[in-house]
């Protein structure tokens, strides 16, 4: 398991992105939605930055290929949910900047987890 030290204790990583190659420089997201994403939508996406965090951290590689693809949705009359048939692919890459961003992002949100438990232990 991926972790990021922060202080004295080790924060643990679970990512569990879509699809991966076995030397992890290929990373693919797949997201149905109503809306169709937009490219800048896909280089915002912190889920893609965790993941890329994730591999770095056990490879020390970011992964070269990263991809998020979106299958288009739609309601139907009686409220079900089905698939259009349109899929947009769209590529993104990630930098050590981003990486350096999310484990600082990352190690904020585990002290508001760890007030969290802390407030709601009986």
């Amino acid at each position: 398991v991926p972790f990021i030290q922060d202080k004295k204790e080790k924060i643990p990583l679970v990512a569990k992105p879509d699809t991966v190659s076995a030397d992890y420089t290929k990373l693919a997201e797949y997201k149905t939605s109503t809306k169709k994403w937009t490219q800048k939508m896909v280089d915002d996406s912190g889920q893609l930055t965790f993941y890329a965090t994730a591999i770095w951290l056990v490879t020390g590689k970011l992964p070269q290929d990263i991809e998020l693809v979106n299958i288009a949705t739609e309601y139907t009359s009686d409220g079900q949910m089905t698939v259009t048939g349109e899929i947009w692919r769209f590529k993104t890459h990630r930098t050590m900047v981003d990486v350096i961003r999310m484990q600082s992002r990352i190690k904020r949100a585990w002290q508001g987890i760890k007030t969290l438990v802390a407030n709601e232990l009986i």
